[in-house]
């Protein structure tokens, strides 16, 4: 199944959604048995499946099925997000008090092209953030990705968790406090440049509950 590299690849803001070809493919099924090896699954709904690597380095969607050679069980892998070593965020120059094995910084994400306008992109950031990983958006990021962080933000409240702004690692504050973005109260020119890399070091990041 070829994949399209939808978002966070990019120094700036690009007007297109995707990129070309990537040359790999999904493996387009894992086993039960396969999964529990390879994953340590998470919660989610609408008859998907989540899991994060065993290794930390990247997590995937799926959807359960049944494969037709051998009437196996498991699930197709529709979509995956790499992650990479995250910045250290900090409040006034004190660092986040979190646990380091939770904090998960995007270094990219595909989703098989038949399944682009399907929400798994969202669905798999939602599960994330839900099972108490806090989220910090790649530097570069394509409009796709800009989307579904707008799309993060505004569903914040009903989902339990809040976005935030970091700038060179530090935490945007308001009042003395951390600045809670919800997709509109922030002008869009403050998080993402379109024309230069001047937003390289702006970030989103997801948390669940309070920072």
């Amino acid at each position: 199944m070829k994949v399209y590299e939808l978002f966070e690849m990019s120094p700036r803001l690009e007007k297109s959604n995707l990129m070309s070809l990537n040359s790999g493919e999904f493996k387009k099924f894992n086993s039960s048995q396969t999964l529990k090896e390879k994953y340590d699954l998470l919660p989610t709904a609408k008859g998907y499946i989540v899991g994060m690597s065993k290794d930390g380095n990247y997590a995937m969607i799926g959807q359960k099925g049944v494969r037709k050679e051998d009437g196996a069980r498991g699930a197709f892998i529709l979509g995956t997000i790499d992650f990479k070593k995250p910045m250290e965020l900090s409040i006034d120059d004190e660092e986040i008090d979190f646990p380091q094995d939770k904090i998960l910084q995007v270094d990219g994400v595909e989703i098989a092209k038949k399944y682009q306008r399907d929400g798994l992109g969202y669905l798999l950031y939602l599960s994330l953030i839900n099972a108490g990983f806090m989220v910090i958006s790649d530097n570069l990021q394509y409009l796709g990705g800009q989307a579904i962080w707008k799309k993060i933000a505004k569903f914040a409240i009903n989902n339990a968790y809040k976005v935030y702004i970091s700038d060179n690692a530090k935490l945007r504050m308001k009042n003395g406090n951390p600045e809670v973005y919800d997709g509109t109260n922030i002008d869009d020119a403050e998080i993402w440049s379109s024309y230069n890399d001047s937003k390289l070091y702006t970030l989103l990041v997801a948390k669940k509950n309070d920072i």
